[in-house]
């Protein structure tokens, strides 16, 4: 999915970290959708509440005609809702006012699923180690500069 979308992803421990730490206090789960023992979806999704978060995902280049993303996120509501989810979140679209390419596949796919779209306002970064997050937006300034 980052080629497609040509954007980064962060280190394979980052989401190991994540997917561990929220299995650990049951407050989420890993979905694979899969075809002939190939994994050609994933997605982490956690649980707030009553509400499930789908956080990351992503899938492979084959068997796109099999739809496994949607077969993902099909048993991902399935899961939830077992655990006692009341709603699903697909997080993040791009506003219509945004010209921003690398969301709008990711937006229009969202935007298949029936339900109500929620506007929290802006987002909100609040670092932990401040020195580290600010040497990490002069590379994203700096990766961002380099693409165009």
């Amino acid at each position: 999915t980052s080629l497609r979308g040509h954007f980064k992803l962060h280190p394979e421990n980052y989401y190991r970290h994540i997917l561990l730490t929220t299995e650990e206090f049951n407050q989420g789960f890993l979905v694979l959708a899969e075809f002939e023992d190939e994994v050609l979806a994933a997605n982490l999704i956690t649980i707030y509440g009553q509400t499930a978060l789908h956080v990351f995902g992503g899938s492979s280049e084959y068997h796109r005609d099999k739809f496994p993303t949607y077969l993902a996120h099909w048993h991902g509501f399935l899961e939830s809702q077992k655990r006692g989810a009341a709603s699903y979140s697909f997080g993040g679209i791009s506003s219509d006012d945004k010209n921003n390419d690398s969301w709008k596949n990711i937006t229009a796919f969202k935007k298949q699923f029936t339900g109500e779209i929620k506007d929290f306002g802006q987002l909100l970064d609040l670092p932990t180690l401040p020195f580290w997050y600010y040497l990490y937006k002069i590379k994203k300034n700096i990766d961002q500069f380099f693409k165009k």
